[in-house]
């Protein structure tokens, strides 16, 4: 079972986990109906596209979880369905929080064998259990940052000669794409 543990980057990925969906609601029920869907470039998800995604994912990287901790020790890594077409927002973002948190009980109950028990990703090789889940919460930083650009970008243009302090939403990224 998982504890907390000052430096252990599995338990703070935990920690985070449990406290990203409450972070990611109090911004999508602050946002006008709108904006959450807008795309702030053509290259970037919608706020109501990044919900669509995060539900999706809480289910698959479940079952593939699942299937890493029961399987062979290994073995290819799970793969998983195609990505349903994103839904209303809060809708999204309420099935996302009570699938979360039911991961997050199942997430706890996992011993040292189970987070050590590994699957090769055709891509990036061989990935434990627990390294999974800490990228799990990095995904989940990830798109809490591209929710949180998507909303600047809404503001930018308005904030008048403040947007010299600040930089642009997704230019860094937009830059480097051809």
């Amino acid at each position: 079972m998982v504890t907390a543990q000052t430096g252990d980057p599995l338990a703070e990925a935990l920690t985070l986990m449990a406290a990203t969906p409450t972070a990611i609601a109090a911004l999508v029920r602050a946002a006008p109906a709108d904006v959450l869907e807008r795309r702030a470039s053509a290259e970037e998800w919608s706020p109501r596209e990044v919900l669509a995604h995060l539900l999706y994912v809480e289910g698959l990287l479940r079952a593939r979880l699942e299937a890493m901790a029961a399987g062979p020790d290994g073995g290819p890594m799970p793969a998983g369905k195609p990505a349903p077409e994103p839904g209303p927002p809060l809708s999204s973002l309420a099935s996302w929080r009570r699938r979360r948190a039911a991961n997050l009980r199942w997430l706890r109950s996992l011993d040292a064998a189970q987070l050590e028990r590994s699957a090769v990703h055709r891509r990036w090789g061989a990935i434990s259990v627990r390294e999974h889940v800490v990228e799990w919460s990095y995904h989940d930083l990830d798109h809490l940052r591209q929710l949180l650009a998507s909303l600047e970008a809404e503001l930018y243009p308005s904030i008048g000669g403040w947007r010299g302090l600040y930089p642009a939403p997704f230019t860094a990224r937009d830059a480097d794409r051809p």
